[in-house]
């Protein structure tokens, strides 16, 4: 059975990832699909702000 020890580490390394794929997006795609790079961030930030809620809402 998973933890939430393990499910918390495994959330922080899948957003530490997002954040490294974000940085990099632009030299991935070359600036060639700009929709696609959008589509990325966008769910990318989602992620985010809905884990900075949970943080929060735990509080």
């Amino acid at each position: 059975m998973i933890n939430m020890k393990n499910t918390k580490i495994i959330k922080n390394l899948f957003l530490d990832l997002l954040g490294k794929i974000n940085r990099n997006i632009d030299d991935f795609l070359h600036d060639e699909n700009e929709e696609s790079i959008h589509k990325i961030r966008t769910t990318s930030r989602r992620i985010e702000v809905l884990t900075l809620f949970e943080k929060n809402s735990k509080k």
